[in-house]
C-alpha cells in the first residue's frame, strides 16, 4: 500500500521531502560561466582542449587529431559548484544528454570526483566497443565495477541518468525521444568515494584496447541533478524474544515527488508493527526499549509483518517543501504485551 501524502497533512506533520528535479545547465546563453573547465590535455604536446556551444549545447573537443595512444586521455570540464560544495551532490540523480560527433569519441560522466588526485567514480559510454560502464577512476586506471553491451550511434542523442546513493550505484542509458527504461542496466557497490565534483568528460580509446587515434569531440545538454535525502540512524532499539533487534531503512527515491519505502526487517513474522512518521526527536523510556520520535509531531501506521517479519510502507510526498527533517521509527508486537523497537532514523532533505 501506498501512501499519498495530501499538502494538508504535509504541513501539518512537516513531513515533506524537498529535493526536486533541478535544470543545472542547457547551455541556452552559449556560455560555461557556471562550469570549470579542466584542460587536461595542456603542455602534453596534444593540443588543447575546445569548448564551443552549437545549437545551445555544449561541445567538448580536442584541437587536433589525436595519434593512437597506449593509455586512455581524457578532458573535459567540472559543474563549478560542486567544486565549492562537493557534499551537496554525493547524494541523488543526475542526468545528462550526450552525443558523439564521432566513432573514435567516448563519453565519461564523472561524480564524487577529485580534480587533484584524479579519483572518483566514472560513468561511461564507450562509443568504440558499444558498452556502458560504472568504473573506479584513479588517473589513467579505471577499474571496472559493472558494465554490459549497449549499442551506441554517432550523432545520436541519448540520456544518461545516474543514481548514488551511500555505496550504491545505478545507470541508465536510452534513446533520447524514448521512454526511460523501469530498470538501470548497470548497478554497482562501492563505498570508496564518499563526495566530490561531478562533469562531464571525452576520452579516446587506448591502443591496447583497439583504439586508433582521431579527434575527440562529444556534446553534451540537459544536464539536470536531483538530491535524494540523507538517511542517519539515531538513538539505539531493543531486541524481541526472537533474540534479534529489528531495523528500519530507506528504499526507492527519497525526493519530492517521488516514491520511497520505508523498510523493517529483523521482526517476528505474522505480528504487528506501529511506525511513527514524525517531525521532532525524543528519548523517553518505555519499558526495555526507548521512544526515539516525539509523538506530539507524529503520526502512527499500523503494518503487518510477513513471513520473514518484514513491512514496507511507500511514502509519496508532493514537491514544494524544502528544508525538513523527517524522523522514523518502529515498535513490533512481541507477544501480546511486550514489543521491540528499531533505532531511529532520521531523513534530512536538502
Amino acid at each position: 500500500m501506498k501512501l499519498v501524502l495530501s499538502p494538508l497533512a504535509v504541513l501539518t506533520l512537516t513531513a515533506a521531502l524537498s529535493a526536486q528535479l533541478t535544470l543545472l545547465d542547457d547551455f541556452a546563453s552559449a556560455t560555461d560561466v557556471l562550469w570549470q573547465r579542466t584542460d587536461r590535455l595542456a603542455g602534453t604536446g596534444l593540443g588543447t582542449t575546445l569548448y564551443t556551444f552549437p545549437s545551445g549545447r555544449y561541445r567538448i573537443a580536442t584541437s587536433q587529431p589525436l595519434p593512437a595512444l597506449p593509455q586512455a586521455v581524457a578532458t573535459g570540464s567540472a559543474w563549478l559548484d560542486s567544486t565549492i560544495n562537493p557534499g551537496s551532490y554525493a547524494r541523488g540523480r543526475l542526468q545528462v544528454k550526450v552525443r558523439f560527433d564521432n566513432d573514435a569519441t567516448n563519453a565519461l560522466v564523472i561524480t564524487r570526483y577529485d580534480l587533484v588526485s584524479l579519483t572518483g567514480y566514472g560513468f561511461a559510454l564507450n562509443n568504440f566497443e558499444n558498452r556502458i560502464y560504472i568504473s573506479t577512476l584513479s588517473g589513467t586506471a579505471a577499474p571496472t565495477l559493472a558494465s554490459t553491451p549497449f549499442a551506441l550511434v554517432s550523432n545520436t542523442d541519448y540520456l544518461m541518468a545516474i543514481e548514488s546513493v551511500d555505496s550504491r550505484h545505478a545507470l541508465k542509458v536510452w534513446l533520447a525521444g524514448s521512454p526511460e527504461p523501469a530498470l538501470p542496466q548497470l548497478t554497482a557497490v562501492n563505498g570508496t568515494f564518499t563526495s566530490g565534483v561531478v562533469g562531464l568528460v571525452v576520452y579516446n580509446q587506448a591502443s591496447n584496447l583497439g583504439g586508433t587515434g582521431g579527434q575527440l569531440s562529444a556534446q553534451f545538454d540537459d544536464v539536470y541533478y536531483t538530491p535524494y535525502a540523507m538517511a542517519t540512524g539515531y538513538g539505539t532499539g531493543c531486541p524481541g524474544s526472537w533474540n534479534a533487534t529489528p531495523t528500519l531503512g530507506v528504499s526507492g527515491q527519497p525526493t519530492g515527488g517521488g516514491t520511497f519505502s520505508l523498510d523493517l526487517a529483523q521482526g517476528p513474522p505474522g505480528s504487528l508493527a506501529a511506525l511513527l512518521v514524525g517531525f521532532l526527536q525524543t528519548s523517553y523510556p518505555l519499558g526495555a526499549c526507548t521512544l526515539l520520535v516525539d509523538p506530539g509531531t507524529s503520526i502512527s501506521l499500523i503494518l503487518p509483518t510477513n513471513g520473514a517479519g518484514a513491512a514496507q510502507q511507500s511514502l509519496q510526498i508532493p514537491l514544494g517543501y524544502p528544508g525538513i527533517v523527517l524522523e522514523t521509527q518502529c515498535f513490533v508486537l512481541d507477544g501480546s504485551s511486550s514489543f521491540a523497537a528499531t533505532a531511529g532514523l532520521e531523513l534530512i532533505f536538502p
